[in-house]
């Protein structure tokens, strides 16, 4: 249970990082 939740939490993470690479390149383009 508990590592379930912190591979959600990891997951989470990365999605968010992939969003701002996005917000990054469009504003740079």
């Amino acid at each position: 249970m508990y590592y379930e939740k912190t591979n959600l939490l990891y997951y989470y993470f990365i999605i968010l990082l992939f969003y701002y690479f996005i917000i990054l390149f469009v504003f740079l383009s």
